[in-house]
C-alpha cells in the first residue's frame, strides 16, 4: 500500500503501518507537503479521525511525524514545506528517498531511528546524505543500546563563473564530511570519530563541537580509547560549557559522567552549582556539592561575631 496524501490539523503525526489490511510501504510524491496539487487516476480514499479538530486541515501545524516500521521508499518532495517540523521517526529498513524529500523542511533538526536487526539498514545514509542543516540522531538498536550523534551543518553555494557560462559549487561549514562519512551506506563510527580533528580544525560553531563531543561520551557505542581521550580532553577545555548543556538537558546521568572525569575546576563548578540551584535541580546540586567537597574542600571557615 501507498500513501498518496495524508492531512492533518495535528502536531504530532503518526502514520498507520496497515490501511484495508494491506503494509504501507510507500508515501507518494508531496504526500505530506501542504497545498500539494489535486490527486488524479483512481485510488482509495481513506479517512481516519480522532479527536477535535483544532485547526485547519493543511499539515502546517506539524512538528514530530512518526512513520511506520513497513515503510520502505519515500517518493520525491513527499515532505516539502512541512516548515514546523522538527522531529522525525523511523525505522533503518528505509530503503530510498527521492529528490528534495525534505525542500523547505528548514527547523527538522531531529532524527530518532529504531534499528530492526542487528545488521545497519540504509535510512541513516539516506537521510543525512541529502540534508545540510545540522541533524542531532539518536539511534536505537533492537537490545536498547542508544547511540546519539550530531552531524554538523554545511552550506552549499552556486556561484555563477560568467565568462564561462557555468556555476562553481562551494561548500561552506565544517559539516559536510560527516554527512559524507558513510561508506555502502552504513556508518562506520570509526570513521566518524575520525573526522574529529579536522572538524576541529575548520570554522565551526563551538556549542555543536561541545554536543557531538559529548554525546560521544555520553553514549560510547564503539568508541576507542583514542578516540574518547580527543573527546574528554575537548570537554576539559571547554568545562563550564560542558557542565551547563548537563544541566541544560537535564542529564543526571550525563553530569555524572562528567563529574567522574574530573571536568571542571572550582570556578566552573560554582557557575554549575549557581545555575542548578537556580533551577531547582536538586540531583544536580546534590553531585555538584559533593564533587567540589571532594577535590577542593569546605573552603576557608568564616566565623561572624554579634
Amino acid at each position: 500500500m501507498a500513501i498518496l496524501r495524508a492531512v492533518t490539523c495535528d502536531t504530532d503525526v503518526s502514520l498507520p503501518e496497515t490501511l484495508l489490511g494491506l503494509p504501507v510501504t510507500r508515501i507518494g510524491d508531496r504526500c505530506l507537503a501542504p497545498d500539494a496539487r489535486e490527486l488524479t487516476g483512481e485510488f482509495e480514499e481513506v479517512r481516519i479521525l480522532g479527536g477535535p479538530e483544532t485547526g485547519e486541515w493543511n499539515n502546517r501545524r506539524i512538528r514530530r511525524l512518526s512513520l511506520p516500521r513497513t515503510l520502505l521508499h519515500i517518493d520525491s518532495y513527499a515532505m516539502m514545506n512541512l516548515r514546523a517540523m522538527e522531529e522525525l521517526r523511523l525505522y533503518d529498513d528505509l530503503r530510498s528517498t527521492g529528490t528534495c524529500t525534505f525542500m523547505n523542511c528548514r527547523v527538522f533538526s531531529r532524527l530518532l531511528l529504531t534499528r530492526t536487526g542487528p545488521e545497519q539498514g540504509p535510512a541513516l545514509a539516506n537521510i543525512a546524505a541529502t540534508l545540510p542543516q545540522e541533524l542531532d540522531v539518536t539511534v536505537t538498536a533492537p537490545d536498547g543500546e542508544r547511540t546519539r550523534l550530531i552531524f554538523p551543518e554545511y552550506v552549499e553555494l552556486y556561484e555563477e563563473n560568467s565568462p564561462a557560462r557555468i556555476f562553481n559549487l562551494n561548500i561552506i561549514g565544517a559539516g559536510y564530511p560527516y554527512h559524507s562519512v558513510f561508506r555502502g551506506k552504513k556508518l562506520h563510527l570509526q570513521d566518524y570519530d575520525a573526522l574529529w580533528k579536522q572538524y576541529l580544525a575548520t570554522e565551526h560553531e563551538d556549542d555543536c563541537a561541545l554536543r557531538l563531543a559529548f554525546f560521544r561520551l555520553r553514549y560510547p557505542t564503539q568508541l576507542s580509547d583514542p578516540a574518547r581521550e580527543r573527546y574528554l580532553s575537548y570537554l576539559h577545555r571547554n568545562a563550564a560549557a560542558a557542565l551547563s548543556l548537563t544541566l541544560r538537558l537535564e542529564d543526571t546521568a550525563g553530569l555524572r559522567l562528567l563529574l567522574e572525569e574530573s571536568v571542571g575546576d572550582s570556578g566552573a563548578l560554582s557557575s554549575a552549582l549557581d545555575a542548578a540551584r537556580a533551577m531547582g535541580y536538586t540531583e544536580a546540586v546534590a553531585l555538584l556539592l559533593e564533587q567540589r567537597q571532594r577535590r577542593f574542600g569546605a573552603g576557608r571557615r568564616r566565623s561572624f561575631e554579634l
